[in-house]
């Protein structure tokens, strides 16, 4: 069996059977623009870097194993919006308001345990594994959870100075169809489900606008209804973490990679609020 090439596809096929209109894919280039992310030739956007890898083709034809030419235009990795130095977009929505810091710790960057499914919760079969850069689908516990092995990354996409990578490994690429193809860095169970929160985890999602420079990190998150004084906010010298709470106990989680070392004991905070 072959993987088609096509963006949005990404299926397996016989290449001796394929047929007009078993591929559902996009014929356009992805666009990134003021945290939304989407296609040229289709009008649906989504804020996170996950739902844009799950989003549906927009047009129909026959599985390809051709590689795609590499084009010049507004929506290349040459762009100036690409080109803007040290700026990521994180996952999105709402109108902006930025918010106050509750408090800011000094502390060692820690490693983060991997989120495992529960064993106790079964599967459904075709789930697809929800790891970045692994595209499995469950087959059975004894394969999916058990001799099957999910290689993915387990940190942020990273777009810097026309180059995509991603946080937790070296590998840097200037085209977007070669950063989806980077094999992922780290190997573990695959992860179909995830941890479930509990009823004080009711996880929301806000756009995150960050910018570094050598002498300021500056970090715009567009909320509403966050309360501003159980705001928390962690800072290390490799990493951002925020946690925002919002009023009907809803909150916001994030970490923030920074590009370069930072000294927290040096840092002074200035923080405001937007309408």
């Amino acid at each position: 069996m072959a993987v088609c090439t096509r963006k949005g596809c990404g299926k397996e096929f016989d290449p001796e059977k394929t047929r007009e209109g078993g591929c559902t894919f996009h014929p356009g280039q992805p666009v990134f623009h003021e945290g939304l992310k989407g296609y040229t030739c289709c009008k649906k956007r989504v804020t996170s870097f996950e739902e844009f890898l799950e989003l549906p083709g927009c047009s129909t034809g026959s599985h390809s194993l051709e590689q795609e030419t590499r084009q010049s235009g507004p929506t290349t990795s040459t762009t100036a919006r690409e080109k803007m130095v040290n700026r990521t977009e994180v996952s999105a929505a709402a109108k902006p308001a930025s918010l106050s810091v509750k408090q800011i710790i000094s502390e060692p960057p820690q490693a983060k345990p991997l989120d495992q499914d529960p064993a106790d919760i079964p599967i459904q079969v075709g789930a697809k594994c929800k790891r970045t850069a692994c595209n499995a689908e469950f087959v059975s516990d004894q394969i999916s959870r058990g001799q099957d092995k999910c290689t993915f990354h387990p940190g942020q996409p990273i777009f810097h100075e026309g180059s995509k990578g991603y946080s937790c490994c070296k590998r840097k690429v200037l085209e977007f169809d070669e950063f989806l193809k980077i094999r992922g860095c780290t190997v573990d169970r695959h992860l179909f489900i995830g941890t479930l929160d509990g009823p004080s985890d009711n996880l929301t999602e806000c756009r995150t606008d960050f910018y570094q420079t050598p002498g300021q990190v500056i970090v715009s998150i567009f909320a509403k209804k966050a309360e501003s004084d159980k705001t928390e906010i962690k800072f290390s010298q490799t990493e951002i973490q925020v946690d925002v709470l919002f009023s009907g106990n809803q909150r916001y989680k994030s970490t923030i990679p920074l590009y370069d070392v930072s000294n927290p004991q040096d840092n002074t905070i200035n923080k405001h609020l937007a309408n």
